[in-house]
């Protein structure tokens, strides 16, 4: 999956400002300063979770969310989306959150030049 195929509501996604927070559910430290979250909250009336880089950011840093409906046998990954200014957060969009132990997402980045990381599965 591409930032085409989540981003624009496209597929259940909904596209949120790259200044979103919710709750951290997950995070990894990338390194120097920068961090990524997996966060939850309510978008329009309906409770999303989406990834987020922010800290130290450097433009070329991304970030990404993988969503599966299997519990983590297979996923979608949407992005990477990359950060386009020094110091600025970056968001991916947002997908529905669902009750289902199934139904989990978790969020990816990598800070330009090095290994990508993932959070947990939440």
């Amino acid at each position: 999956m591409s930032i085409q195929d989540c981003g624009g509501g496209v597929n259940g996604f909904e596209d949120i400002s790259d200044n979103a927070s919710g709750t951290v559910e997950r995070s990894a430290d990338l390194g120097n300063g920068v961090f990524i979250t997996l966060e939850v909250s309510d978008i329009r009336g309906t409770q999303r979770g989406w990834a987020k880089i922010h800290g130290n950011t450097q433009p070329g840093d991304q970030v990404w969310m993988d969503w599966t409906t299997d519990g983590g046998s297979t996923w979608i990954q949407c992005g990477p989306w990359p950060v386009n200014t020094a110091g600025d957060s970056k968001t991916s969009a947002a997908q529905r959150t669902d009750p289902s132990p199934s139904w989990r997402f978790r969020a990816g980045g990598n800070r330009a030049g090095m290994p990508s990381q993932v959070t947990d599965w939440w």
